[in-house]
């Protein structure tokens, strides 16, 4: 079995749409394995949506660097 890798976001801004239930998250992010090692990173841009009273991820995109 190979070994699990770990994925994690890092938001650095997100955007609130004054004219719709809408929201844009901008950030980094990175991929490591169990014993830590770092496998892939990058940026990436998400759009949620507010549903609700719950947001909700509409679209994601992930931008590989390193």
């Amino acid at each position: 079995m190979s070994e699990r890798t770990i994925y994690l976001r890092r938001p650095e801004t997100v955007t609130l749409s004054p004219i719709g239930p809408v929201a844009f998250e901008q950030g980094a992010w990175q991929g490591t394995a169990a014993n830590g090692d770092v496998l892939a990173s990058g940026i990436y841009p998400a759009k949620w949506r507010r549903i609700g009273a719950d947001w909700v991820i509409e679209a994601e995109l992930y931008l590989t660097l390193a």
